[in-house]
């Protein structure tokens, strides 16, 4: 089958490789014309330099021959400058099937909901999940969620991309994926100053465990289902994105502090956790913790006050 991918970052081209490993025939579009010669030619891209695409995975800039290639489309841009760039793109999803992978938000608006106005409900799927590009490119074993509204879409995509490595569960609650993709990149920011500043178990097991006891506030307020939260893309993404050093977001959190120093790639969670401040009035109370790393991150507290600040909260039981 042929597939196009819209966007060529590091998680675009991982996803792009488990399809060519499946057999099947990719275009990425990308407006980096060396980018796309460097890979036609040597099967290398520069993100990954030690590892070597199938020959059935080809860059192009050309957008008409983009939007021609196939009748199934991926997704991999940033969600927040998605909407502008395919608005007037249109021809590139029109009568598709399309895949998003974006985690993140714009205001209080997930992907889906962002691109409403120029992509039907019924031909949209999203992908969430614990997935780190550069361990599904080494072809590591990672499990993932597809969910869409409906149920063909996303037992589609469930046949289209698993693999022996890559194996995917589908699901109908997009809400609660999205979501959850989206506030792991916030609580990330937030555990790596934790890991940074404290080094304690102790407080990384309860920042875990009352990050994700928020993540199923908003999840349940917004229609979501518990039950994704304490899946893949909620429990499973949420811990790997705060634990592991390969996270841009937990980095950014680490070396915060440290001048001039710049995330390897977009960290989304500053831009989510952006959207979570000015769009959500009541957020210091729906989500204390995330409140209050924008708190640190906008330099209105410094870390220990932070800290101060949520463990001085108003005693109440642990379910409210």
């Amino acid at each position: 089958m042929k597939v196009l991918f819209i966007g060529a970052g590091r998680w675009g081209l991982a996803l792009a490789s488990v399809l060519g490993n499946n057999g099947h025939e990719v275009r990425l579009l990308s407006r980096d014309k060396a980018e796309g010669e460097a890979l036609n030619a040597s099967g290398i891209h520069p993100f990954f330099p030690d590892f070597r695409f199938p020959a059935s995975v080809k860059m192009t800039s050309d957008e008409a021959e983009a939007a021609a290639f196939s009748e199934v489309a991926v997704l991999s841009l940033p969600v927040q400058v998605s909407f502008d760039y395919l608005s007037s793109r249109q021809s590139l999803i029109k009568g598709k099937k399309v895949l998003l992978t974006g985690k993140g938000m714009v205001g209080q608006r997930i992907l889906t909901e962002v691109l409403s106005p120029i992509i039907e409900e019924k031909e949209v799927a999203v992908l969430s999940g614990p997935s780190f590009a550069s361990e599904v490119i080494k072809r590591k074993p990672t499990c993932v969620s597809i969910g869409s509204k409906e149920e063909g879409l996303a037992l589609f995509f469930q046949s289209l991309f698993s693999s022996p490595y890559f194996r995917t569960y589908v699901s109908a609650d997009i809400v609660g994926l999205e979501l959850c993709g989206a506030l792991k990149n916030v609580y990330a920011l937030g555990a790596g100053m934790i890991d940074r500043a404290i080094d304690s178990a102790n407080t990384r097991a309860a920042y875990l465990t009352r990050a994700l006891h928020e993540m199923s506030r908003l999840v349940l307020s917004r229609g979501g289902e518990r039950s994704t939260v304490y899946g893949l893309s909620g429990v499973g993404d949420l811990f790997m994105t705060c634990t592991s050093s390969l996270s841009r977001n937990y980095q950014f959190g680490y070396h915060f502090n440290e001048p001039g120093y710049q995330t390897n790639g977009v960290a989304e969670g500053v831009y989510t956790l952006a959207s979570l401040l000015s769009s959500i009035p009541n957020l210091k109370d729906l989500l204390p913790i995330a409140f209050t790393i924008g708190e640190v991150v906008e330099r209105r507290l410094n870390f220990q006050e932070a800290i101060e600040a949520l463990m001085g909260r108003k005693l109440k039981k642990e379910i409210d």
